[in-house]
């Protein structure tokens, strides 16, 4: 390395010049004590004497000076190895080392600045280590899935949300975008913003992700002198939000519908009452009839829309909200509600299982649940064909599962995703003469949450439906 070679011929060159220069002036004083003799002179014994003398002396300081001079010599290459052992360690990133002092003023002046010089770039390494931990930080805790490309498309970087949604394999990075992601919408959009320096959305169906809907955002994106260096593209999945959107569009529409029919049944055969009055008895008994049944079915549309309303809140029930009831007095109660129409169709309710358990609950929201599934079973099973009421304790996981079985028409597999969204109706005509509001699945499914618990329905077209209702039990009767 030169500093290595220049370090190790200071010594040796500072000695050669030394040498040199007292070399010459012993010749000098040499050649003088040769003219002298040969010019004949008288010399004296005292005057030979002195000038053997001034030469011995000279030789002596000669060699004192050429000892001296190399131990300076040595002590400067000792010194200057130290610094440059130090300046290696900085180059390495060790920049907390301290080189030591060595007591030399003009050695110590140069340690004393190349500690400074460490100390702060050692500052400054850190400030940015920092920064860049920070920004990687909140990079790394984006939702939303984040990829930088330069101007030419190439991936410069991309964060953790954006790895996993698109599935980048190792290597993503320095590779064309075209090549990483086959999106030509993400393509399209990032070519418009670095084309036309301005900030462009869009929103597309994915080619990568099946199923998918993403909403991205593309933005330029500017060095410390202003000048754009690529574009950084902001990637959301909305697919759930949209769907939501869908469903609260089609609630409204529904509810519209749904309240809007017995309005105008309601209107209608009252505004007929008005015109014929009360004499024809017949007319007038079937017209209010008719009146009531609408009445009662706006009546019951409202009471599930309000059950709904007061379900729908963030997370389970608090513990203080909830009571013991054991499963023999809801069993009672939904047999009670469902006698009537249970009889009318010559179906027997069977309950199966023990009841011995006793659960927490609010009012009679289980009774309600139950009610609900036990009701389309009676609505839509065979007449005279059981609906079985089966329930079982898991000790395991403390899961309490009800299970409402019928031997119905069962449901199309198409129907079973959205089978529990409210005024979702498989048979709609069908429902609408039965009496069904086309809520009480709706209000199962809520049930179930606000009590931590889960419905689910297995079911086969021709064979039936059976639906689960489980959650979680309080303890049993008789036992704390």
């Amino acid at each position: 390395m030169p500093s290595r070679t220049v370090s190790s011929s200071l010594p040796l060159f500072r000695l050669l010049r030394a040498a040199a220069g007292l070399g010459v002036l012993l010749a000098l004083m040499f050649w003088m004590r040769e003219q002298a003799l040969e010019g004949g002179a008288a010399e004296s014994a005292a005057s030979r004497w002195t000038l053997n003398l001034a030469l011995w002396l000279g030789g002596g300081f000669t060699v004192a000076a050429m000892g001296f001079t190399w131990y300076r010599a040595r002590r400067d290459h000792r010194d200057l190895r130290r610094i440059v052992e130090g300046a290696s360690r900085f180059s390495n990133d060790e920049l907390s080392f301290q080189i030591p002092r060595s007591g030399e003023p003009e050695w110590d002046r140069v340690t004393v600045s190349l500690n400074r010089m460490a100390e702060t770039l050692r500052g400054q390494f850190e400030e940015l280590r920092r920064q860049r931990g920070e920004q990687t930080t909140i990079l790394e805790s984006m939702n939303s899935s984040l990829i930088a490309v330069d101007r030419d498309h190439y991936v410069l970087t991309a964060n953790r949300a954006a790895e996993a949604f698109f599935q980048l394999e190792a290597g993503y990075r320095g590779r064309l975008l075209e090549e990483v992601l086959r999106e030509p919408a993400l393509n399209r959009i990032v070519e418009e913003s670095l084309r036309l320096g301005e900030t462009r959305r869009l929103e597309f169906e994915s080619s990568t992700v099946t199923g998918r809907r993403l909403s991205v955002s593309s933005q330029q994106m500017f060095d410390e002198r202003q000048e754009s260096v690529g574009a950084v593209l902001i990637v959301d999945d909305v697919t759930e939000m949209r769907k939501l959107e869908s469903m609260r569009s089609d609630f409204a529409a529904n509810v519209s519908h749904e309240l809007r029919t017995p309005i105008t049944s309601i209107r209608g055969y009252a505004e007929t009452l008005q015109e014929v009055g009360a004499g024809d008895r017949e007319q007038f008994l079937k017209f209010t009839g008719i009146i009531q049944r609408n009445a009662d079915r706006l009546e019951a549309i409202i009471e599930d829309l309000l059950t709904l309303a007061s379900l729908e809140r963030p997370g389970p029930l608090e513990e203080a909200d909830l009571e013991p009831m054991d499963l023999r007095s809801i069993h009672l109660e939904v047999k009670d509600r469902m006698h009537r129409l249970s009889s009318e169709r010559g179906i027997e309710l069977r309950f199966e299982g023990s009841d011995e358990v006793e659960v927490l609950t609010r009012g009679d929201l289980l009774v309600e649940a139950l009610s609900n599934l036990v009701s389309n079973a009676v609505r839509y099973g065979p007449p005279a064909v059981p609906v079985l009421i089966r329930t079982r304790l898991d000790e395991a996981s403390g899961l309490l599962t009800t299970e409402v079985e019928d031997r119905g028409p069962g449901i199309p597999e198409r129907h079973v995703p959205r089978l529990f969204e409210r005024f979702y109706r498989v048979d709609k005509s069908r429902s609408r003469a039965d009496g069904g509001t086309g809520l009480g699945l709706a209000i199962v499914k809520h049930i179930a949450l606000v009590h931590g618990g889960e419905i689910s329905v297995h079911t086969r077209v021709g064979e039936g439906s059976r639906f689960s209702l489980s959650i979680p039990r309080a303890r049993k009767l008789g036992l704390p």
